[in-house]
């Protein structure tokens, strides 16, 4: 790793990470442990978090790592971000790995007692990509140039993590950046004038992502995803509220955070018209 260039922290905000599960020559980890008296626990192997740069440019410092290696013993592990007590699927009954990289070991409910493992278990042998995700808040971070993939970077150097899941759904920005890409590449595609249209398209991916990083869009996105998340929870979980209470409080959010969503939504839009004006695509 050649020289690491500081350039400004970043504001407070949430991560989430998908690493795809740990294989041993083309299997997945799943092993099985005596726990005596002719009772067994299947286990699964994996690869929490680590410190390469992710799909989402982003990067754990070697400490944050080792903090997380400190946090996660016990964690409860739920199904795709679920935490609702019918969606876990075990819990974390040991952390190994490196100053590298967090391998956890879930030991996972009897999968004929929720049939939600035995789908996982099944999803895993048929070959569907499955991977832990981890979830949190970040305390410290900041922007950094990494010299060998010439780009910048955000590292979280500080954090608490609050959740592990298991998830067929990466964490990152292409499930709403994808479509944002192809609509512009499309706009190319149909323009008739002698131009080197993959070229146009590499500047496209270029402005995107310079784009994001600027104005931390990504960065808005999650923290609104999780705190309406967040406050939901609070409000189904209350043991304070009344069913109609309850009702009136979750119309009410979804009024709060359906306006959040509509402001985001314009500046996607005001995204998109920025890059084809830089393009000249408009």
């Amino acid at each position: 790793m050649k020289e690491i260039k500081e350039m400004k922290k970043t504001d407070k905000g949430f991560f989430k990470t998908f690493i795809p599960l740990e294989t041993n020559k083309g299997k997945i980890q799943i092993f099985e442990k005596d726990l005596g008296d002719g009772i067994s626990k299947k286990f699964l192997r994996g690869t929490a978090t680590n410190t390469l740069v992710d799909k989402e440019d982003e990067r754990m410092s070697k400490n944050f790592v080792d903090k997380i290696k400190q946090s996660a013993l016990g964690l409860n592990v739920f199904s795709e971000h679920n935490h609702s007590i019918d969606k876990t699927v075990g819990f974390v009954e040991d952390v190994g790995g490196d100053y590298n990289n967090v391998v956890v070991d879930v030991a996972l409910e009897d999968e004929n007692e929720n049939s939600i493992v035995k789908s996982i278990l099944n999803k895993i042998k048929h070959g569907t990509k499955i991977g832990y995700s981890i979830g949190g808040r970040i305390l410290k971070a900041k922007r950094t140039f990494d010299e060998d993939l010439k780009k910048w970077i955000n590292e979280i150097e500080d954090g608490e993590i609050y959740e592990i899941s298991l998830t067929a759904m990466p964490a990152g920005v292409g499930t709403w950046v994808e479509p944002i890409q192809k609509s512009l590449n499309d706009l190319v595609d149909k323009e008739d004038v002698d131009i080197d249209k993959d070229e146009i398209k590499k500047q496209i991916q270029k402005a995107l992502d310079e784009m994001l990083q600027e104005n931390q869009i990504r960065d808005e996105m999650w923290d609104i995803f999780y705190a309406f998340r967040s406050a939901m929870y609070t409000v189904v979980e209350s043991d304070q509220l009344t069913p109609e209470a309850k009702k009136s409080a979750i119309m009410n959010l979804a009024t709060e955070f359906g306006t959040k969503v509509e402001e985001f939504s314009i500046k996607i839009v005001e995204l998109t018209n920025a890059i084809e004006e830089q393009l000249g695509l408009n």
